[in-house]
């Protein structure tokens, strides 16, 4: 029986956006808290950076860490010159879900609001990196990700790989984004993805994958392109559950011990 997902809808622009909350010890969740990376077509680069300390980053209402920053604010390349606008993040992650005693699982998810600047521009959007309080025995990777794109140029927009069709949300176990294993993506999510209509949304879920092994730690990342002067909310999140059969376990060992204290 597949478990069901901690997660809640919330709206953002009229947007139906998944999100969690959960409860989490705060050392468990890494800084920077979110990185966003620009590159243009021409070789032009700049980033925003999101500490732990900003003034946005809040503890959820079960504990967790969430950043809810509303701006906009222009990203500008080496010159000084802006090359892209983000125009909100929601950012909650998790290290402990407390929704069921005795099972662990954690969760990280970003919800952006991205322009890109006159030029065709990629965004490699980095969650923090979660350490689970406890590690995840026989662990089952879920997620889901969405694109809504507005032609804010003209002329059409489209979103796709940085190098053309490839994975563009990748989930990584045991190890950051750079030294961790890759077991997940949202295939259905590589692009190119083309639309003349004003709006416009893709989506897919990451299938419950059981790994066969105990997770530590998580992290992911979504790279796309986007259109020049137009306009992409991404809504990615992704979760680490006990398999079904561990989490029996647990409530079993808790009823044992409830029944020796009594």
């Amino acid at each position: 029986m597949r478990m069901a997902r901690s997660t809640n809808l919330i709206t953002l622009g009229g947007l139906a956006l998944g999100c969690a909350f959960a409860g989490t010890s705060a050392g468990q969740i890494s800084d920077p808290y979110v990185v966003i990376e620009v590159a243009t077509s021409s070789g032009r680069t700049g980033s925003l950076t999101i500490s732990k300390n900003d003034p946005f980053v809040a503890n959820g209402t079960d504990g967790g860490l969430v950043y809810a920053g509303f701006f906009p604010q222009v990203i500008t390349d080496q010159f000084g010159d802006p090359i892209a606008t983000v125009r909100s993040i929601f950012a909650p992650s998790t290290a402990e879900n407390v929704e069921t005693v005795g099972v662990i699982d954690a969760k990280a998810a970003i919800v952006t609001e991205l322009v890109a600047g006159d030029e065709d521009t990629t965004f490699t959007i980095t969650s923090a990196f979660v350490e689970t309080t406890q590690p995840i025995a026989n662990a089952i990777v879920q997620g889901d990700g969405l694109y809504t794109v507005g032609d804010e140029g003209g002329g059409g927009v489209t979103v796709t790989g940085p190098n053309g069709p490839g994975a563009l949300n990748e989930f990584f176990v045991n190890g950051t984004v750079d030294t961790g294993t890759l077991v997940g993506s949202l295939n259905n999510l590589t692009g190119p993805f083309n639309t003349n209509n004003l709006t416009d949304s893709f989506a897919d879920t990451l299938p419950d994958t059981a790994l066969g092994f105990t997770v530590n730690s998580f992290q992911f990342r979504s790279t796309f392109t986007l259109s020049a002067n137009d306009q992409a909310t991404s809504n990615f999140d992704f979760n680490v559950v006990p398999a079904p059969a561990s989490v029996g376990l647990l409530a079993l060992g808790g009823m044992v011990a409830a029944r020796r204290r009594r």
